[in-house]
């Protein structure tokens, strides 16, 4: 784990970044922590972390302008982001860093399980359709036209959270630092740029804890008004095409790889943009008729719910487990994981609750 840089963003969530902090403390992997937040940490807080731990507080600061600041002199051959309010297993890293160097992949991530917590309990869904469709996804065809096109339609496994090699997460950043891209399209974009450059896949070890304790600033901003689109409403428009993103993720990607023309490029990004929004505006009308009163717990609803999971591929489970007991239900179906690493994060929650 040595070898592995962990980037943690934050912004006004002091007791989230306090809690993933804290329990990175001490490990093996080197943390960078780059909080945007109008006031910093607290310095007592900070000086009982250890050594392995860099906070860097930059007031007002956007993602990318923090970014910009670290980017350069990170030196250890992975490096991932990690949300503030989120935990990753070292032994689940440790696996991820051990496919790549095997298979000589870009980026790899293990299997994600959502979490939420209260008081004395965490509790996880281990059947949640955004974690079963993990299961088997590679990119591992040699065509990276192939791969852009498959991973965007559906887009059902992000790489923002995978353990990448430096060099290619710097790609990443680079674009983004150098070129004003629609946030709109920003993980479109990041995704696009990933599985150009190589070969990724998800491996069958729980690594990624994700919270739904609280809610993110993408959705506070959707109730908020200031997100009055997504991004498949964006790619759909009449006059979408052409864009100034897409020409500039094009250009970006033929500077890494001039075998492929700009114009080419342009093609193929929009393409899959396209397949992308399509599929995606789908499945947010499906996701709202089960989540909104439109249709409360009925027999239609638990019709709909093993349909969804007919679709990934698996046995749908409705009720939530401890997470200590999900992932022993995981186990079962061939998951593996770290029994001790998370007791520890179940215990660590409970401490801050």
């Amino acid at each position: 784990m040595n070898s592995l840089t962990i980037i943690i963003p934050t912004y006004e969530r002091h007791f989230y970044a306090k809690r993933t902090l804290s329990y990175w403390s001490g490990k093996s992997a080197n943390i960078i922590a780059l909080d945007g937040s109008e006031l910093p940490l607290n310095i007592t807080f900070l000086n009982s972390l250890s050594d392995n731990i860099e906070y860097i507080h930059l007031p007002g600061k956007s993602f990318y302008q923090r970014i910009k600041t670290v980017y350069k002199r990170i030196h250890t051959k992975f490096t991932m982001l990690h949300a503030d309010d989120e935990f990753f297993l070292p032994s689940g890293l440790s696996k991820c860093i051990e496919e790549i160097e095997a298979n000589d992949l870009v980026c790899c991530l293990g299997r994600c399980l959502s979490f939420n917590s209260e008081k004395s309990t965490v509790n996880a869904s281990p059947w949640h359709p955004l974690h079963t469709s993990f299961e088997g996804y590679n990119l591992l065809e040699e065509s990276p036209f192939v791969r852009i096109l498959k991973h965007l339609n559906p887009y059902i496994c992000t790489t923002f959270f995978s353990v990448f090699k430096t060099d290619i997460l710097v790609n990443n950043f680079t674009f983004f630092i150098d070129n004003d891209v629609d946030a709109l399209l920003f993980e479109l974009a990041f995704a696009v740029c990933s599985v150009f450059q190589g070969k990724s896949k998800v491996i069958n070890h729980l690594s990624w804890l994700r919270s739904l304790e609280n809610p993110s600033h993408y959705i506070q901003d959707k109730k908020k008004g200031k997100r009055p689109k997504e991004a498949y409403d964006k790619i759909l428009e009449k006059g979408f095409h052409p864009n100034s993103s897409i020409n500039m993720l094009a250009q970006h990607l033929n500077s890494l790889n001039d075998d492929y023309s700009i114009k080419i490029l342009e093609d193929v990004i929009y393409s899959a943009f396209r397949s992308y929004a399509y599929h995606a505006k789908l499945s947010y009308e499906i996701a709202h008729l089960f989540d909104k009163v439109k249709m409360p717990m009925s027999s239609h609803k638990k019709e709909l719910l093993e349909m969804i999971g007919k679709w990934r591929g698996t046995d749908f489970e409705v009720e939530d487990l401890s997470l200590i007991n999900s992932a022993k239900v995981w186990r079962k179906k061939g998951i593996e994981s770290d029994e001790n690493e998370i007791l520890e994060i179940q215990k660590h929650i409970i401490k801050f609750n």
